[in-house]
């Protein structure tokens, strides 16, 4: 999908960037909200901790830091575990978005 002039229409890309940073953000705090419960298991706290680190880093756009280390094939299973496609290009967003 173009706009009149030929381009890519990159607001609606962006908006999608924003949306999904500002979804890890809320994410983060129902994760943090959760810790306070007398029944989080205090075993599982420093999991708990380290995904709330990892999601507010990447809902400020700094993903390549939050996942530094981890095995893309841990991210690709995640990836495929979501029904996501294993990769994303162009065409396959806009028909997403389009359809």
């Amino acid at each position: 999908m173009t706009d009149e002039s030929g381009n890519f229409p990159i607001s609606r890309a962006l908006d999608e960037i924003f949306e999904l940073r500002r979804a890890m953000a809320y994410e983060a705090e129902v994760l943090l909200a959760h810790l306070d419960y007398a029944t989080f298991p205090k075993h599982r706290r420093k999991f708990a901790e380290d995904s709330i680190r990892r999601l507010r880093q990447s809902a400020c756009g700094h993903v390549d830091v939050a996942y530094a280390g981890t095995s893309s094939l841990s991210l690709r299973g995640a990836l495929l575990s979501a029904g996501a496609p294993e990769s994303l290009v162009r065409h396959q967003w806009e028909a997403e978005r389009d359809g």
